[in-house]
């Protein structure tokens, strides 16, 4: 890795710190991949560093970000083992219930992904799409070059407002259908 005044700043600063942080290729994972940084017995890879590293159009760039993301990972733990060593119960008790509704959220997400992307590959096909094309002209000024017409030109983007369109109707429709039976099977009771 390319030094640099920060790298020498930021080490110098751990140091003073006195916090357990290793960094080098020495150590072993427990996979057998090269460790870059460890912190207590969290450890950032070389293979998870890679893996996080967009293609560069310079090694510099590449170096360059590889220098911020390790300065990130490093941050990011040091301050989540102190925040964690200053959470109290009742904040753990909070923190548990947002994972909890993000999770949720997550999951709810991915399997309307699976199904939208299921049912709409099979119905969105260009007569459709020519078709709301022609329906909605008007919408497209702003985006054709000007004196076009080309239905082609446009195609992804009258592609993506018809998805768009079926998905919001697609998962309103399966959320009325859940809720429906659900009250009609007795799953969902109110209570005045």
């Amino acid at each position: 890795m390319r030094k640099n005044p920060h790298t020498f700043i930021f080490l110098s600063l751990v140091a003073v710190c006195c916090l357990p942080v290793t960094f080098g290729c020495q150590p072993k994972a427990d996979k057998g991949e090269d460790v870059i940084v460890r912190i207590g017995d969290k450890v950032l890879t070389k293979t998870e560093l890679q893996a996080n590293t967009p293609m560069a159009s310079t090694s510099e760039d590449s170096t360059l970000f590889a220098e911020n993301y390790i300065k990130l990972w490093v941050n990011n733990q040091l301050l989540y083992d102190v925040a964690r060593k200053n959470t109290t119960k009742d904040d753990e008790a909070e923190i548990n219930q947002l994972v909890d509704n993000y999770k949720k959220s997550l999951t709810i997400y991915h399997y309307q992904e699976q199904l939208v992307n299921e049912k709409l590959a099979k119905e969105v096909s260009d007569d459709v799409l020519e078709q709301f094309y022609k329906e909605h002209k008007d919408l497209f000024r702003e985006v054709l070059p000007k004196d076009s017409t080309s239905f082609e030109y446009i195609k992804p983007t009258v592609r993506e407002m018809v998805i768009n369109r079926k998905k919001m109707e697609f998962l309103k429709k399966i959320e009325d259908d859940l809720y429906n039976k659900a009250l009609k099977n007795g799953t969902v009771v109110f209570y005045n």
